[in-house]
């Protein structure tokens, strides 16, 4: 049966002795919370690729909850090092708000750092072991948070090649209104175009990455599911298409390329995606909402 040991500092996750499984170490160091009496927690994960990210989840969460259990708003980035055999570390990022609480086993059990042990134990290619997760946490007890009112183009028409300059209006949860300009790069291909300029959270936009067809590729992966947290995403919808295969991406390709690579008797063809220039500009805060601005562009005279 599944049991659990708990004292002040230490946890074990563990299983019977009569069907001993494997484990690996964990350890979670909370910074920024003056005067608990534990902000180093260690624990011990049964290694086992259905529950182990259950008892990861369980066991961060729990350490921050314990730590940081007051009922006040709560700003927190945690990064942690996933040690995987034979693949070297993983360095994941996340963070978030956690408003009238702190965030527990279950808002963890939805990190990049769970998910990634759940994709890791769960591959199809191979067996993986993780020999050990550290994971730093830094708290804050306040809303860092940025709500996007809106977005200003300073020029409504831009030189092909040019970047755009926007004036982005940004409301803390406390405090006035705050303003920062921030440059868009335009394609030149874009030229003559009227051109829609989205702006999104870091965190909810995605880099186009090919599908892994390995334990590497999946490795290479994990850490680029999306942009810094505290950025804010400028993306441009581009004419072309692109296309991801046995773990490469090209991004933007000529007017029928994609037919040309598309075989005629292999399944195993080409993913094709809608292709996006993408900005990513620090904000150093969690950004919510989105918004969107359209500038012309000037064609080429030749």
């Amino acid at each position: 049966p599944l049991g659990a040991l708990v004292n002040d500092r230490q946890a074990a996750i563990v299983v019977d002795s009569k069907a001993a499984a494997p484990s690996f170490p964990a350890t979670v160091d909370i910074e920024g919370v003056d005067g608990a009496p534990h902000k180093s927690w260690s624990f011990t994960i049964a290694h086992e690729k259905f529950m182990s990210p259950s008892f990861v989840a369980l066991a961060v969460g729990s350490a921050i909850e314990a730590t940081t259990s007051e009922r006040r708003d709560v700003s927190w980035r945690a990064t942690t090092d996933i040690v995987v055999t034979g693949q070297g570390t993983i360095t994941l990022e996340d963070g978030g708000v956690a408003v009238g609480g702190t965030p527990d086993a279950d808002d963890w059990s939805h990190s990049r750092a769970v998910r990634a042990v759940g994709a890791l134990l769960n591959n199809p290619w191979q067996a993986t072991r993780i020999e050990k997760l550290t994971t730093k946490v830094t708290v804050r007890f306040a809303r860092d948070l940025y709500h996007l009112r809106g977005v200003d183009a300073l020029s409504d028409v831009v030189d092909a090649g040019q970047p755009a300059r926007l004036r982005l209006h940004l409301v803390p949860f406390a405090g006035a209104e705050e303003q920062k300009i921030i440059e868009v790069p335009i394609p030149r291909e874009l030229a003559g175009k009227e051109v829609d300029i989205e702006l999104s959270p870091g965190y909810a936009e995605a880099p186009d990455l090919p599908s892994p067809d390995r334990l590497a590729d999946l490795v290479a992966n994990l850490p680029r599911q999306s942009y810094p947290l505290d950025s804010i995403v400028a993306s441009i919808k581009m004419p072309e298409q692109g296309v991801a295969f046995h773990g490469q991406v090209a991004e933007r390709l000529p007017p029928g390329a994609l037919d040309s690579l598309r075989p005629a008797v292999d399944t195993a063809a080409p993913e094709p995606f809608v292709s996006y220039v993408r900005t990513s500009v620090p904000i150093h805060r969690l950004l919510e909402g989105k918004d969107k601005v359209r500038i012309k562009v000037r064609p080429v005279l030749r």
